[in-house]
């Protein structure tokens, strides 16, 4: 049925969302010129947080009044709790009552409470009809996603900021409110916020728990005090009561990185220098002068490493070698400071022994419905998350289309026919897309290098991807049973169709992988192409703006003296600020020019991010894009902003970006090229200051939202025999995640 838009709106969150842009435009023209722009942002993306889950619950409730797959358990157990009957329980639940429990803290509300929050979020406001004021409560999800994930962001951010970045404001980046807002478009979950699921409240109750361990983490001299550690033993328990799984978030994830704060916030050391010259001092040296020199080297590593000296550097310098001596350094150091790191991660601890006991009290980790959801190791898992990945963050790739183009322009320039156009001038070889000059010969052994060694790990990748399949593609009969979910096709079209195909899927598996590995380490490269170099600004793949140095309180190795620690608590990779974009408020909200917001994470935090996600999905046999929901978000909070870099003459935009000789190479630039300079100068402009990458992600999310949405309401359909005849009694069935 054809409804009118403001048909669709609840009174309340309209009369909300008319007071917001009423005030919004009033206050914006008493602003400085400068800042009326992303004031005005920043408010549109409230109004819209207020008024998309407000149209698409209405949507939902006039359309899909009575309980919908799921919500056929759910519902019903809520309203036994409702009722006050706490000691019912539908056995075919698998799940925790953390959501029904944060329903009725909402509903059993005085009447005038309760009837505001229904009408924040679209509802009827009424207990008349439980079905639809049950999908209020979860509707409410949505804000508090945005609100933590803007959060998690700003504190990521603090801690990745350099001395000359430490006076932010209190308030988070455009890049980090964007990103919220897109996170609250994710279509799996803007989807579940008009129906009544556990998704949204779990991954609220994760984010809330990776908000105090930020905290924790930025208080690092008072992170021993009882009350924080009181905190996150509580948020922990929240997020256990909302999912099972979440265990391995609170505690494998959160645990660990306390366990890498614990041993890199030790007191300061000497440098590695100093400790191999005491120990050689120390030795008594043997008749055989290699073994002395092999001795020496491994006491001074591990004198070192024991004191909280781990080699972590950031994961745009990380290569596998590092990953091997994180775990050896980080080992050494958890051994030798084992009371310290009790002490920081006891909270963990105790959660991981309340889970224990738990699954001893239940018999085993689900609550209900044991015999179809028994835990059982499924590896395909890892290899169909990113895919699934790419399919949703493929906007996020908008920064490898110019250093592809970039590539493949240089190599085109090469050509017999081009080499007029060979990129050298005045002895002066271009080879980074961001136009920066440097020699041919620097580095060219080491480039090589890198490159077949990313072969070769591509080659070791495949390899293991296809023993994988092979060995252990499990197609649970959930799967295969329901054809109101996405994942029936996916699997019924690719997998099922040929027992080849799913050969096939390999490479597309290991380049996936390899794409939102990368997307993690900061700035645009492929490991393939020759794009960037260490003479660059963009050096280590880290859009940073200047060479950035290898300090300890990310990397830590023979080759690098370690740095006083207590300077190195506030004093971060040293960089140069491009553009004076500093956030001092909503107002004034900088772009991805600043630093902490392009650097990427250290390596420890996406191996920690990896183990967490494995060990949340190989342990479920059924595939849905539901358990995905976590783990994309964890990994989305550390993809760092990108900005676009300049075009220069090297790369196929330059001329347009220049004056009419096209950048100094002496032609006359044509009516297309005059023609075409004036925008794309404007695009250049603005991919300087924002991440047009979230731009794109917004209309890709928004056109995923309303296709399905479209087939949830539009296209629904009735179950059908071989025969003919009508089953489940004639109820419509409807398409969704």
């Amino acid at each position: 049925m054809d409804l009118p838009l403001f048909g669709l709106v609840p009174k309340a969150s309209l009369s909300i969302a008319l007071v917001v842009v009423l005030h919004s435009l009033v206050t914006v023209g008493c602003n400085p010129r400068k800042t009326r722009i992303p004031t005005l942002l920043y408010r549109a993306g409230l109004v819209l947080l207020f008024a998309l889950p407000a149209i698409w619950l209405r949507v939902v409730n006039l359309n899909v009044p009575e309980p919908y797959l799921d919500e056929v358990f759910h519902v019903p157990q809520a309203v036994r709790y409702l009722a006050g009957r706490w000691r019912e329980w539908d056995d075919k639940i698998t799940t925790p009552p953390g959501l029904y429990l944060i329903s009725y803290l909402i509903l059993d509300r005085p009447g005038w409470i309760r009837s505001l929050i229904c009408g924040l979020v679209g509802g009827f406001g009424s207990l008349e009809n439980l079905t639809a004021t049950l999908r209020e409560t979860n509707a409410l999800a949505i804000f508090a996603i945005a609100y933590f994930f803007a959060d998690c962001r700003q504190w990521l951010e603090r801690r990745g900021a350099s001395a000359g970045e430490t006076a932010s404001s209190p308030w988070p980046s455009l890049y980090a409110l964007h990103s919220a807002f897109n996170v609250a478009l994710f279509p799996a979950i803007f989807f579940f916020s008009g129906l009544y699921y556990t998704d949204l409240w779990s991954l609220v109750a994760v984010l809330n728990a990776y908000k105090i361990h930020l905290d924790r983490a930025a208080h690092a001299a008072d992170s021993l005090s009882l009350r924080r550690a009181a905190m996150a033993l509580y948020a922990g328990v929240q997020a256990l009561a909302m999912r099972q799984t979440n265990v391995f978030w609170v505690v494998i994830y959160f645990g660990g990185l306390q366990v890498v704060e614990a041993v890199k916030s030790l007191p300061a050391s000497t440098s590695f220098q100093e400790d191999a010259a005491k120990t050689s001092s120390q030795e008594t040296p043997p008749n055989n002068r290699l073994e002395e020199d092999y001795r020496t080297w491994v006491r001074a590593y591990f004198r070192h490493w024991a004191a909280g000296n781990i080699h972590d550097p950031s994961l745009a310098d990380a290569n596998f070698l590092d990953i091997i001596q994180l775990a050896a350094s980080l080992i050494v150091a958890v051994l030798c400071n084992l009371p310290r790191v009790l002490l920081r991660v006891w909270p963990e601890v105790l959660l991981l022994s309340i889970f224990g006991g738990f699954v001893a009290w239940n018999g085993g980790v689900v609550l209900g419905d044991k015999s179809n959801h028994v835990a059982t190791i499924h590896l395909a898992q890892m290899l169909y998350i990113w895919p699934l990945f790419i399919f949703f963050s493929a906007p996020l790739l908008v920064g490898y289309v110019v250093p592809i183009l970039s590539a493949l322009y240089r190599a085109a320039s090469r050509l017999p026919w081009n080499m007029r156009k060979q990129p050298i001038k005045n002895g002066v070889y271009l080879s980074c897309p961001c136009g920066f000059q440097h020699s041919k010969s620097p580095h060219i052994a080491r480039d090589r290098c890198r490159t077949v060694m990313t072969f070769l790990l591509l080659g070791v990748s495949a390899v293991m991807a296809a023993a994988i399949v092979h060995l252990n593609t499990i197609i649970h009969p959930f799967t295969l049973a329901d054809n109101r979910h996405y994942m029936f096709y996916v699997f019924r079209y690719t997998i099922l169709k040929h027992p080849a195909v799913k050969y096939l899927l390999v490479p597309a598996y290991v380049l996936c992988h390899s794409l939102c590995w990368q997307l993690l380490s900061g700035c645009s490269h492929l490991g393939l192409a020759e794009t960037t170099c260490r003479d660059c600004p963009l050096r280590s793949f880290n859009c940073s703006g200047a060479i950035p140095e290898r300090v300890e309180s990310y990397h830590s190795s023979p080759s690098s003296p370690s740095k006083n620690r207590a300077a190195e608590k506030t004093v971060r990779p040293a960089v140069t600020k491009e553009v004076d974009d500093a956030a001092v408020a909503p107002d004034t909200l900088q772009g991805p020019s600043s630093t902490s917001q392009r650097s990427a994470q250290p390596l420890s935090t996406a191996l920690l991010w990896l183990l967490a996600t494995a060990l949340s999905l190989v342990t479920a046999p059924l595939v849905e894009p539901r358990y995905f929901i976590v783990p994309w978000v964890m990994w989305r909070v550390l993809v760092p902003a990108w900005k676009l870099h300049d075009c220069r003459d090297d790369t196929p935009l330059g001329p347009f970006y220049h004056g009419s000789d096209g950048g100094g190479a002496g032609a006359t630039a044509d009516d297309e090229t005059v023609s075409l300079r004036r925008p794309l100068a404007a695009l250049n402009w603005l991919g300087q200051r924002v991440d047009l990458r979230l731009l794109v992600e917004t209309a890709w999310f928004a056109a995923i939202n309303v296709a399905t949405m479209y087939m949830f309401i539009r296209r629904p359909y009735v179950w059908r025999d071989a025969e003919g005849n009508v089953l489940d009694e004639g109820r419509l069935q409807r398409f969704m995640w």
